[in-house]
């Protein structure tokens, strides 16, 4: 029971705000044209699966970046590029 604790914790601390990851992210994807060529780039597919985090998400909303409903766009291309 004890380790299995000590593993949560472990897992929730891992998480930091930080806005140059957001910002790096967003810019690897946003410099691509098509949803396609998004998908298929490896820096920007990887980059989703962060901006989408719900984390990540929030940290973009308490660091004062705008609202949530910014990274909609995308949560629409993660979901575009795994099908969803």
């Amino acid at each position: 029971m004890k380790i299995i604790g000590l593993l949560s914790l472990l897992t929730v601390s891992v998480f930091a705000c930080d806005l140059t990851k957001i910002k790096d992210g967003m810019a690897s994807c946003d410099s691509l044209g098509s949803a396609d060529a998004k998908c298929n780039d490896r820096a920007c597919h990887k980059a989703l699966h962060y901006l989408v985090d719900e984390d990540t998400i929030k940290c973009y909303v308490s660091l004062g970046l705008g609202p949530a409903s910014d990274l909609n766009k995308y949560v629409d291309l993660d979901k575009y590029c795994h099908d969803e």
